[in-house]
């Protein structure tokens, strides 16, 4: 999973779940906003590898894409984010 379209197939092909906006920059979903190499004043040795999450109403996160794999595969943290209410 390398960019924003990739994580946008992984999460439709999983979870059935279209982003509710996306731009080129970012896919947001219900309660989630995700980006790809968004630095934001934060310096990484590697900030292609990174992804900005952000649980609206919540700062940002910042994880490398093996840890976002985690966080979004089945059990992870992120789930309950970009599903739908009522889900």
């Amino acid at each position: 999973m390398n960019t924003l379209a990739d994580l946008k197939k992984y999460i439709i092909s999983n979870y059935g779940i279209p982003p509710h906006q996306e731009a080129d920059d970012e896919l947001t979903y219900r309660a989630i906003t995700f980006r790809r190499n968004a630095m934001g004043g934060v310096a990484f040795y590697d900030p292609g590898d990174m992804w900005a999450i952000q649980v609206h109403g919540q700062t940002v996160n910042y994880m490398r894409t093996d840890e976002l794999k985690k966080e979004i595969d089945s059990g992870g943290g992120l789930l309950y984010w970009f599903f739908p209410e009522g889900a």
